[in-house]
């Protein structure tokens, strides 16, 4: 007797051992996360080192906030081919903009002839305003009307910019079809002086949903977009990143959101003209073949350096890449796990500084001139070429 229940006992240990062992297992092979996000144009068994940038530590207490390719093992991959039939030569009619935002209302309610002799001083033809909203109608819309007359009289034409990932869908896409519709109220009551457009710089990958469905991300905000665009009552501009054709879902979003834009702007924000030419380049060729208008954004206001720590591909380590279907998503644990096929891991090496000097001109205009003039020619060689719009020009 005592000899059976000594080995039920043993029995019960090894049952008990054995679930553990795989517990302790599948915790080694899906170790909890402390972050995660999908990365970019990336191809795990391709991807050499990856960057993980800290957040800003003012907005996020310097958690992370996004991950790149660092280096490759293979050949950049090429970009996704454009589906759509292009268009003929002469079929696109391309005004060419000088344009800047103006996201404060206090720069064009206050003091309007300040604003405009700004504009003109730096050949500015567009400004792209925020304008103030509530309870569905304009706050103050003899002011705009007047702001209007004035930059009309001297040239510069005036748009309203509207922005916020929530505008995809729910209670933040009902708002902003309200919105959209006091802009065309206010176009209506003001036949003299309308709104020359409306831009919508929706940015839906600062969204957290993003990271694990970037193709249905990106999927609502065409449809947004063309949600918004028949609640204003024609086309509207759009604001894209320049990678969005490199990412998944973002070609097909920007194919479907084309027949809403009247015109798109590329963020192209790098300072060299060799970059700047390498952000810009796809969108000008979608601009080419859809029909669709191209401006090129360069940004010029203070932004800090960023910190990213770079991690290198080997047999273990404390991030992971594997493909989720969607897109490559990268996982940061607390620990070194192992690599296994189709999920290689990468280990810290070191932690780098990305001057700020990359992405913005920093209140530096004769750079920003300069570069402007080198890459222009060559932009001049698509006939979607719409101009350039600064960003950070007026505070």
């Amino acid at each position: 007797m005592r000899d059976t229940a000594i080995a039920g006992l043993l029995f019960v240990l090894a049952i008990a051992g054995a679930e553990t062992g795989i517990a302790e297992a599948q915790e080694e092979i899906e170790p909890e996360a402390i972050w995660s996000g999908a990365v970019p144009e990336a191809e795990p068994e391709c991807v050499a080192s990856i960057h993980l940038y800290l957040g800003n530590p003012r907005e996020s207490g310097g958690a992370y906030g996004h991950a790149e390719v660092g280096s490759r093992r293979c050949a950049s991959p090429e970009l996704p081919a454009l589906a759509g039939a292009a268009t003929e030569p002469g079929e696109m009619s391309t005004e060419r903009v000088r344009g800047a935002w103006v996201w404060r209302e206090a720069v064009w309610a206050e003091d309007p002839a300040a604003l405009i002799e700004s504009a003109q001083a730096a050949g500015l033809s567009v400004l792209y305003i925020a304008v103030p909203i509530r309870q569905g109608a304009i706050e103050r819309p003899d002011a705009l009307s007047r702001l209007i007359r004035r930059a009309n009289a001297r040239g510069v034409a005036v748009h309203a910019v509207e922005g916020d990932p929530r505008m995809i869908s729910g209670y933040g896409l009902e708002h902003a079809r309200q919105r959209a519709q006091a802009l065309a109220h206010f176009n209506a009551a003001y036949p003299r002086t309308p709104l020359s457009g409306l831009q919508y710089d929706i940015e839906p990958y600062l969204l957290d949903q993003y990271a694990s469905a970037p193709v249905q991300t990106f999927a609502q905000w065409a449809q947004a977009l063309a949600a918004l665009s028949a609640a204003y009552g024609e086309p509207v501009e759009i604001v894209v990143p320049f990678w969005i054709t490199a990412v998944p879902g973002g070609a097909a979003a920007l194919a479907a959101a084309a027949p809403s834009a009247t015109r798109l702007t590329v963020m192209a924000y790098r300072t060299t003209p060799e970059a700047i030419l390498q952000a810009a380049t796809p969108l000008l060729s979608w601009g080419d073949t859809y029909g669709v208008p191209v401006a090129v954004a360069l940004e010029m206001g203070a932004l800090p350096d960023e910190t990213a720590e770079v991690y290198r591909r080997e047999d273990s380590g404390e991030l992971t890449l594997a493909d989720t279907g969607e897109a490559a998503n990268a996982r940061l644990h607390g620990r070194t796990v192992p690599g296994r096929e189709g999920q290689p891991a990468f280990t810290y090496s070191h932690s780098v500084t990305i001057p700020a000097s990359r992405i913005s001109f920093s209140g530096d205009y004769a750079a920003l001139a300069s570069a402007a003039e080198a890459v222009e020619p060559r932009f001049l060689d698509f006939r979607s070429y719409a101009g350039l719009v600064i960003h950070g020009l007026i505070e």
